[in-house]
């Protein structure tokens, strides 16, 4: 089961958290900024990292992190794959990925993962489907 989504800078600053879990929001902002610095000390483009009882699968794209915490029996390659999906259907949607559509657009960040992922567990990866409730609400806008 997936625990969270982290986003960040290379500075490690946090642009982006989406958590699946209730925990204590204090202790958590802070247990962010070391994660996302624990995986950048790493310096390979994607990875694995233990932290306490979670497993931080990570992916670098361009000037940003892209954090997936899980549990220890969670399947690696399978978050990592949906972290790709996640990147590849914001840039479909923004035709790029930018720290600034995670800044200004953090609305429409969090209608795709919630649409991808529904109480931490991958519910749905086709991009077109993803983005569709994000169409309609831009069309209706119009």
């Amino acid at each position: 089961m997936m625990k969270f989504v982290l986003v960040g800078n290379r500075m490690g600053n946090v642009r982006f958290c989406r958590s699946f879990c209730s925990d204590n929001l204090k202790a958590r902002s802070a247990k962010e900024q070391e994660m996302l610095r624990l995986c950048l000390k790493d310096q390979k483009q994607e990875g694995f990292v233990e932290y306490q009882d979670t497993m931080l699968i990570y992916r670098l794209y361009t000037n940003l992190i892209f954090v997936a915490g899980t549990s220890l029996t969670e399947n690696e390659l399978a978050v990592m794959e949906v972290l790709q999906n996640f990147v590849e259907t914001v840039i479909k949607h923004f035709e790029q990925v930018s720290e600034q559509d995670f800044v200004y657009n953090m609305d429409k960040i969090h209608m795709i993962l919630d649409e991808m992922v529904v109480s931490g567990t991958i519910a749905e990866t086709n991009k077109s489907r993803v983005l569709l409730p994000l169409q309609l609400m831009d069309a209706t806008r119009r």
